[in-house]
């Protein structure tokens, strides 16, 4: 849909969070919905979810949704449509660990969902995000939200016999003393899709 004349650059444009009722991903609706964006944010916790939709206001709507399931995916693309007539951006944030334990005694299950909502998810995301916005004449985007734990190498490491030895700090990356912008200063903006991802 096209901005009105003189209107911010998210004024009228429907965004889809996922993981949106908590935390970084409810930080981001808020700052989205106040730039006068129609919200949709998913989780699976319905209770939350609607609280995080009260909250909002009523440009907000919240749909139950596991993420790693693409008919869950189907029913919110589907939902967004019948309230706000398109989609504008999608934003992935829905992930997590839980895999707190000694590798060497997580479930080969545990480590599948964990796979699943970090990857799976996130794929599904961008594919149905892409379909639904591919006709969009103003495109769209889709944004990924992923930890910096990846940019920041663990400084000890478990052993076996319960000993723990330390190593040096990866020369690819800073020390674990340094610090990094979060996600939560990143700043989204609308462009055509093609520009982000070519398919």
């Amino acid at each position: 849909m096209p901005n009105e004349p003189g209107s911010g650059e998210l004024t009228g444009r429907t965004i889809l969070v996922t993981g949106g009722t908590t935390g970084i991903g409810l930080a981001m609706a808020t700052a989205l919905y106040d730039a006068v964006a129609n919200l949709v944010i998913t989780a699976l916790n319905a209770a939350r979810g609607t609280e995080a939709q009260l909250e909002l206001g009523d440009r907000a709507m919240f749909i139950a949704q596991d993420a790693i399931q693409e008919s869950g995916w189907d029913r919110v693309i589907g939902g967004l449509d019948a309230r706000f007539g398109w989609l504008d951006g999608v934003i992935n944030n829905v992930g997590g660990s839980g895999m707190m334990a000694n590798i060497a005694y997580v479930s080969p299950e545990t480590f599948t969902r964990i796979c699943d909502l970090n990857i799976r998810a996130t794929l599904l995301g961008m594919q149905k995000g892409y379909r639904a916005m591919k006709g969009n004449p103003d495109g769209g985007a889709i944004v990924n939200i992923a930890s910096i734990k990846k940019q920041v190498p663990l400084r000890r490491y478990s052993a076996p016999r319960g000993k723990s030895s330390s190593r040096p700090a990866s020369p690819r990356f800073p020390s674990s003393s340094s610090s990094f912008r979060s996600p939560r200063n990143a700043l989204m903006s609308i462009r055509p899709l093609d520009s982000i991802w070519r398919m």
